[in-house]
């Protein structure tokens, strides 16, 4: 059960950083 929850964080910790990214690079264009 907490296995699955620190992995749900760091999935959404991941995407999040992969989002900020994308948006980051849209502005630059």
């Amino acid at each position: 059960m907490l296995k699955i929850e620190i992995l749900r964080k760091v999935m959404f910790k991941e995407f999040y950083i992969y989002l900020c990214k994308a948006i980051k690079n849209e502005w630059s264009a």
